[in-house]
This record gives structure tokens, sequence and C-alpha cells, in this order.
């Protein structure tokens, strides 16, 4: 009925009631009504983590560099 997504990456969750919201389109995470709906999946994706022993790497990406300013070409005034 529900489904939580968590972006890692950006530091933000998302919580979708399916049944009343199907298409996604609403995210009720914050909402104080579905508090203990993500507390319970929270806890179940820590036991599922914790069962296959998955420590959040994700294979195959390489870690983002930081984007360093392009220094700006100097013309030779000759």
């Amino acid at each position: 009925r529900y489904k939580l997504i968590n972006f890692y990456e950006l530091g933000y969750w998302e919580l979708f009631d399916l049944e009343k919201d199907p298409l996604e389109l609403q995210s009720v995470y914050d909402n104080p009504d579905y508090a203990k709906v993500v507390s319970d999946m929270k806890q179940e994706l820590t036991r599922l983590r914790d069962h296959y022993q998955d420590d959040g790497t994700v294979v195959g990406q390489q870690p983002k560099k930081p984007k360093r300013p392009r220094k700006k070409a100097v013309q030779d005034a000759s």
C-alpha cells in the first residue's frame, strides 16, 4: 500500500500512499498522519539491510568530485 523512497544522494525521503495516490503525485512523508507508517517502514528497511548485509554502497558508481570554477583565459595583449 505504501512506497517509501530515500533519495540518499540528495538527503531527503518521500512516502506515497498508493491506495489514495496511485500516480505518486503527492508525497505524504511530512504529513503527521503518516508518522507511524514512516517509522515502521524505516525500521523494516533497517532490518532488511542488516539481514542482507547491505552497507549502502552503490556498486559501479564513482564518488562525485566537486566542480571547480573554470579559470578565465588570459588574452595576450601583445
